[in-house]
């Protein structure tokens, strides 16, 4: 295959030359968005009706001028479901030399030599397409004597300082953040940089991405690069001219990768689950060919070297979202080299995947594509239709947070933060102005581009530019979190899992910082995977949890205590992964009020969970229990039973243990209390031993305890009579001859002594195996 003369391509790949911002007037639909009235979006033939409108005008001027310039906005979607439903199935970079791409000073203002004009007939930030569907907010309930939420926007570099800041890397000319001007920043820096080795992304465009070429003895190296600016001139008809292209510089995977739920979406009769007569036309003549423009633009946009994020180091990379959409889109067609072998011994077995070809593949034994995958490629067209008609002017910032060391927590004397739970909504529509959790797979973005469609894969559906990430982020240690600031979002979605849908364009009005970024911070950080119930309630386990979700929740350098941004979260680790919802918001409890956060959970429909939770944190505020109280109680419950009950069983211990006096009654505060049923305290009276019992009951232990494990082991319950009954929980039922008694253990010691209480320091029993 020959090459184009180079004008001819030039022209071609200028994807801004002719690019003129959207105008949005409020309430007004554009040809083909479906969501400017109230209520749900209507994915019905009036749908396809205003598309239609749309794709005539707009194949005609693609056809005659090769841009998108007059191309119709497309629907985009969010992750609205269950967002807090849990999971999926070294050395630091070096900064000598040129590796810093030294940003120009304030004074040097000077024209960028990037070829790609863009002008903006707008005084206001571009925004994305459509307007967005109203979102029913969600029902908060605060704990008492609590204060507002707050959300002010998170903690900004000073923007003159960025130059000199270790480990932050910037992408583009800071100068035109600074500078308030609404476009898209200029590339840094001005002229393109190679870098290939093992501290930096191996780049579609480097001069040293060859390919063999030929048979036999006639084999040659090429330049991949010229193969792939080839491919992606030629008209891309259809989808398997888009195969074409992708295996002519992915020859090695022509008979591994198949293109099957690819070709059922742009399936020409419609029948196989896919788009429809409409969207087709949209994104075969529209979509297609600008992100095609925007992969061949990738020199101009990424001029200098993107650091890898490795293991163990703390550093933040900044790109605009034009750089973003430039990198997807290199993804889209699969271009980034050495990311295909996943083998325990390839160059990037600890990063996650990034090429979008497991994304193409069909579903096994079904000849019809399954809703949830079409689902998701109409996610990540949508976005490339909105970023390639109206371009983006923001700021995306990625950090890999570590945590050298974490706090004492046995001597913390942190009382406990403010609690707000919500039994409806979700993180992303309501956590708004908060530090929004992302229950993630330790391989950031977790099964994104496969078949996963839980939590975090969802929100990287609905903000595609979250994906980016997985590019330059190796995957998480037991100390790492990764922190995102700016992604935009992009679409509204229904259902979960397999009933994943999208259902419409959202329009992202969330305000800008200084840096030009959105007030959205995504906070990834994966869980631990239990097989086993009682496994997560061991020492280990709850240390390790706890420290992922303190480096994820940590306190902002240099903001006051009272001005960390509280923070949205749910039930981390609690679907596929096993956790308990119980025990989770409890470690995430105490994480946030070290951090000195305050804390909304999100149940997601769990009225029961919602309603314990509020009770024990009044009970445990009540009593100004701290953070190392707390967690002494925690520890001590998972010593006195090893095969827990249940989450409810474990309030109710803490309860008793942390807030009733030595008769047993709750000090100034109503005990928890089961569905439809008043709960007593009352002494305990003498219970036989349980054989599972960890601690000694006769006079002649010989094992030394201390007070409280002395105490524990006079109030140790038969496993057979719950703390905490429920009918509707599976935590057996009481012993006909034994009332039904909440009053084990007591609390005998003040506050002071129990927070130097340590199940490692000597006379403490532990469970073996601890």
């Amino acid at each position: 295959m020959s090459k184009p003369p180079a004008k001819r391509l030039y022209r071609q790949t200028s994807i801004l030359s002719s690019y003129r911002p959207v105008r949005q007037a409020s309430g007004d639909c554009s040809p083909v968005d479906t969501g400017c009235h109230s209520g749900k979006p209507e994915l019905s033939s009036a749908h396809a009706n205003r598309m239609d409108e749309g794709v005539a005008a707009s194949a005609a001027s693609a056809a005659s001028v090769g841009d998108v310039r007059d191309a119709p906005e497309a629907p985009r979607s969010v992750n609205r479901d269950c967002a807090g439903r849990s999971d999926h199935t070294e050395d630091q970079v070096a900064h000598g030399g040129e590796d810093k791409c030294a940003q120009p000073s304030p004074e040097d203002d000077s024209e960028s030599t990037l070829p790609i004009p863009i002008d903006f007939d707008s005084d206001d930030a571009p925004s994305s397409c459509s307007p967005s569907l109203a979102a029913k907010p969600a029902t908060v309930r605060p704990c008492e004597n609590s204060s507002k939420l707050r959300t002010s926007p998170p903690f900004e570099i000073d923007l003159g300082d960025i130059r000199d800041v270790k480990n932050v890397t910037a992408l583009f000319n800071v100068n035109d953040i600074k500078s308030g001007e609404k476009r898209p920043p200029r590339p840094w820096p001005t002229d393109y940089r190679d870098y290939w080795d093992n501290n930096h992304v191996r780049l579609p465009c480097s001069p040293k991405n060859l390919m063999l070429v030929g048979k036999g003895d006639n084999r040659s190296e090429t330049s991949r690069w010229k193969v792939i600016e080839d491919a992606l001139s030629r008209p891309l008809q259809n989808s398997w001219d888009i195969e074409e292209a992708i295996l002519s510089y992915n020859a090695r995977y022509t008979q591994r990768w198949n293109f099957d739920g690819l070709h059922q979406f742009f399936d020409p009769a419609g029948d196989k689950g896919g788009a429809d007569r409409a969207e087709r036309a949209l994104y075969l003549q529209t979509t297609i060919p600008a992100i095609a423009r925007l992969v061949l633009n990738l020199p101009h946009l990424i001029p200098g070297g993107i650091p890898l994020l490795k293991k163990s180091q703390q550093r933040t990379l900044f790109l605009s979202q034009l750089q973003v959409a430039s990198l997807l889109a290199c993804a889209f067609f699969c271009t980034f080299p050495h990311r295909n072998s996943t083998g325990s011994n390839s160059e990037y077995a600890s990063f996650p995947s990034i090429n979008f070809s497991s994304l193409f593949q069909g579903d096994r034994g079904r000849r019809s594509m399954s809703p949830s995958r079409a689902a998701k490629l109409r996610c990540i067209l949508h976005y490339f239709q909105c970023v390639t008609s109206n371009p983006p002017a923001g700021v995306i910032s990625f950090e890999r947070r570590f945590l050298a060391g974490a706090p004492q927590w046995t001597s913390s004397m942190f009382t406990l933060s403010d609690l707000f739970v919500a039994d409806d909504g979700t993180i992303e529509d309501d956590g708004h102005g908060m530090l929004q959790a992302d229950f993630a797979n330790k391989f950031i973005g977790g099964g994104v581009l496969g078949r996963g469609c839980v939590q975090e894969e969802i929100r990287f559906m609905v903000c595609p530019e979250l994906i980016v990430s997985r590019l330059f982020m190796e995957m998480m240690l037991e100390k790492e979190s990764i922190v995102i600031v700016g992604a935009e979002r992009f679409s509204f979605y229904s259902g979960y899992a397999s009933s994943f849908l999208w259902t419409g364009p959202y329009s992202d009005t969330t305000p800008f910082d200084k840096w030009r970024r959105r007030n959205t911070t995504v906070l990834a950080l994966d869980a631990l995977v239990f097989h086993n119930k009682a496994a997560q309630f061991k020492k280990p386990a709850l240390t390790r949890e706890l420290v992922k979700a303190y480096c994820a929740f940590k306190r902002s350098t240099g903001v006051p205590r009272d001005y960390q941004v509280a923070v949205a979260t749910g039930n981390w680790g609690c679907g596929a992964f096993g956790g308990e919802p119980y025990l989770k918001a409890l470690l995430q409890l105490i994480a946030t009020s070290a951090a000195s956060r305050q804390l909304l959970y999100f149940t997601f429909g769990n009225s029961k969970l919602s309603t314990d939770l509020l009770e024990l944190h009044r009970a445990l505020r009540a009593n100004n229990t701290t953070v190392a109280a707390l967690w002494q109680g925690i520890l001590t419950y998972s010593q006195i039973y090893p095969a827990p009950a249940g989450g409810r069983h474990l309030y109710s211990f803490l309860h008793r243990r942390l807030c009733c006096d030595e008769s047993g009654e709750s000090e100034g505060t109503e005990p928890l209390s089961s569905e439809g049923t008043d709960v007593a305290y009352s002494e305990a009276t003498e219970l036989p031993c349980s054989e599972e019992c960890v601690v000694p009951c006769s006079d002649e232990a010989e094992l030394p305890l201390s007070e409280d494990t002395a105490e524990a082991a006079a109030a140790c319950l038969d496993d057979s009579a719950p703390l905490f009954s429920d009918p509707g929980e599976d935590m057996g039922s009481p012993a006909p001859s034994s009332p039904h008694l909440l009053a084990g253990v007591t609390r005998s010691e003040d506050v002071s002594r129990r927070t130097q209480t340590s199940g490692d320091e000597p006379g403490t029993v532990t469970t073996s195996g601890e």
